[in-house]
């Protein structure tokens, strides 16, 4: 088994490490990946807004695509001092301002239940070949996770492939039902 604070400081250096154009690519592929889930089922899907200076995949071409395809689209704000997230409704003019941790969040928004997700897309920093991810050791996603309805769809985005060793988790934990990387759609 692999710890996970080792691991979450060996991936936020591979991250910081990849190129601009390495990081153009790897979403670009990431977000062709994502073209071919298939979203019949799906409603409203949650997406993370990303942290620039984490390099974290970008989700602003899978929030368009969804519009396109005629999805509605929720993101999370975070509630002070907790580890618990708002549910809030985005659409495609909504504006978003940086909070304490630079993550972008809607400047306004409605709140939504978080019953009505049928799909997450999770940010992580690293998971192994049985769904157990790496995030940045808060908890918001696990606290998050666990709210939402039984049979959601949590789907990891990365850069990297997931590890072949199992990452040690603990019982508050929740697996990821799939993980999306340049090179494939994994399935757990």
């Amino acid at each position: 088994m692999t710890d996970k604070n080792s691991l979450r400081a060996l991936y936020k250096k591979k991250r910081l490490e990849l190129t601009l154009a390495e990081l153009t690519k790897a979403n670009s592929r990431i977000f062709e990946q994502f073209q071919k889930i298939d979203f019949s089922e799906c409603n409203l899907i949650h997406l993370y807004t990303p942290i620039a200076k984490w390099n974290e995949p970008d989700t602003v071409l899978l929030r368009d695509f969804l519009y396109a395809i005629g999805k509605r689209c929720a993101t999370g704000i975070v509630v002070e001092n907790s580890t618990e997230m708002q549910q809030v409704e985005i659409f495609h003019d909504t504006q978003f301002r940086k909070n304490n941790w630079d993550i972008p969040e809607p400047v306004e928004a409605k709140t939504i239940a978080v019953s009505e997700i049928d799909l997450v897309v999770v940010p992580l920093l690293c998971c192994d070949k049985e769904g157990n991810r790496v995030g940045y050791g808060k908890g918001f996603y696990d606290v998050f996770l666990r709210k939402c309805k039984p049979n959601v769809q949590a789907i990891g985005l990365s850069f990297f492939e997931p590890l072949r060793e199992v990452i040690s988790a603990e019982a508050h934990d929740v697996k990821l039902s799939g993980l999306l990387s340049p090179n494939q759609f994994y399935r757990f």
